[in-house]
């Protein structure tokens, strides 16, 4: 039986301000030219990384919040629903944090126009919309 992996809020805190401090060090301490294809890509996967963790904290303090509001006792269709909200946060949060991603890269090759942000906004709305359908 799978196991429902559980992200306290402090702990995704924790490891988005490593996170930040790894690509602060990394930023600072070479250029494009001396770390070569691995830095820039490291670059990348830390800017996603810490996007997620950043969007995942939110998701967890609006179900913190969520939590207070409703009496879970009574109320099992909130629950249900929270665990809904749980499983697709994560999902939310993955799909969610391509956004900067997209967005350096066509402004890296100068090519980021309203009709590109639109693109990507629909792209993303596409991903949403199924994440939220099918799960």
């Amino acid at each position: 039986m799978k196991e429902r992996v559980n992200l306290s809020f402090v702990s995704v805190a924790v490891v988005t301000v490593v996170l930040v401090c790894g690509l602060y060090f990394l930023l600072n301490l070479t250029s494009p030219l001396t770390a070569g294809p691995w830095g820039v890509l490291m670059v990348f996967i830390l800017i996603y990384a810490i996007s997620c963790g950043s969007i995942l904290m939110v998701f967890q303090l609006v179900e913190k919040i969520y939590r207070l509001t409703i009496d879970e006792s009574s109320d099992h269709l909130a629950t249900n629903r929270l665990s809904k909200w749980h499983r697709r946060s994560y999902m939310l949060s993955a799909v969610l944090a391509f956004i900067p991603i997209f967005i350096i890269s066509l402004n890296s090759i100068s090519n980021l126009e309203i009709k590109d942000l639109l693109l990507i906004a629909m792209v993303e709305f596409i991903l949403i919309f199924y994440i939220i359908r099918r799960y």
